[in-house]
């Protein structure tokens, strides 16, 4: 009897040491995981039993933490590069940015809208929309801003800087929600080159028009001057327009032919050529305006002349009215 209760004693020594270590790797990959080392784990089991089971599903346990902790810390990557790119963007943006609170106080505003105003950015956010806006009373600004809509507000303003000076500025605003609160996104934009040279283009067309007024005048006087001429004039004026057809005929030509300014007027010039001819007697018939006209081309080029050809004035004799002789 001693001896078997000496072997079962012996027995369950073993045993319990065996479990108590068992539970002591447990117990330590516990401690390490808790001081930040994610990857310790208990191992393989020796045995395949109850506390076999429950190393495996510690393990296990801590696998599944593990990814979970890889997937949380990917999306906070995500999330920190976004948000280090939106930020790059609204500090870099080189129109203005400020983003107001609902009552027109600045929540934030980026580097170049502080610029812009002569403020430094901390500065800038004890101020409100209204403190720079030198064209808008506040009231009117606190309905501008809750008017804005879906699509938004456009308008042009005047902004005050710091030291009192002003500057013509573009203004865009648009609603934005962050978690539970509302905001005014506000994009500014100094516009006083484009002022500038607008107005210069105004004062260029402005010029320009009081050119071409005076021009018209001018040539309104000198084309009554001239027709004033014409229609003096003793000698007998023709002119056609660049369809061939008689745009112009002075008293005295109309005179001299006895051709009425109802026969002449947007007559062909080959029809009116006909008509002078048959006014001529044999011998001395009109050659047509389109033989002189020809003629008048070939005493501009040299190589085009031709040793025998008719002199470009042309003596014709009507038989009508008064045996006239006309060059």
């Amino acid at each position: 009897l001693a001896l078997t209760l000496l072997a079962i004693s012996v027995l369950f020594l073993g045993a319990g040491r065996d479990m108590t270590q068992r539970m002591q790797r447990i117990v330590e990959t516990m401690t390490r995981v808790s001081r930040g080392d994610r990857a310790a784990r208990v191992g393989r089991p020796a045995r395949e039993d109850e506390l076999g089971q429950l190393t495996r599903h510690f393990d296990g346990l801590l696998d599944t933490i593990a990814n979970q902790d890889e997937v949380r810390r990917a999306a906070l990557k995500t999330i920190a590069d976004e948000a280090s790119r939106r930020r790059a963007l609204f500090e870099h943006e080189r129109d203005g940015v400020v983003i107001l609170n609902e009552d027109g106080s600045v929540f934030e505003a980026n580097p170049k809208c502080a610029a812009m105003l002569g403020y430094e950015p901390e500065a800038l956010g004890r101020l409100r929309f209204a403190d720079w806006d030198a064209l808008h009373s506040p009231a009117e600004l606190e309905r501008l801003l809750a008017t804005v809509g879906a699509d938004g507000l456009f308008f042009e303003t005047v902004h005050l800087r710091r030291d009192g000076s002003r500057y013509p500025a573009e203004v865009s605003v648009s609603r934005a929600k962050w978690g539970d609160k509302n905001f005014r996104l506000v994009l500014q934009r100094d516009i006083s080159e484009r002022k500038a040279v607008e107005a210069e283009l105004t004062e260029y067309r402005l010029n320009l028009e009081r050119l071409v007024d005076e021009r018209t005048r001018e040539l309104n006087t000198r084309s009554e001057q001239l027709n004033a001429i014409f229609a003096l004039s003793p000698d007998g004026l023709l002119s056609f327009d660049a369809e061939h057809r008689i745009s112009f005929a002075n008293t005295a030509f109309l005179r001299l032919t006895g051709i009425s300014p109802v026969q002449v007027d947007g007559l062909a010039e080959d029809v009116f050529s006909e008509l002078l001819a048959k006014k001529c007697v044999p011998g001395a018939v009109f050659p047509g305006v389109a033989a002189l006209r020809s003629e008048r081309l070939k005493s501009l080029s040299p190589e085009l002349a031709e040793p025998h050809h008719v002199p470009r004035r042309q003596l014709i004799e009507l038989a009508a009215p008064g045996n006239r002789i006309l060059e």
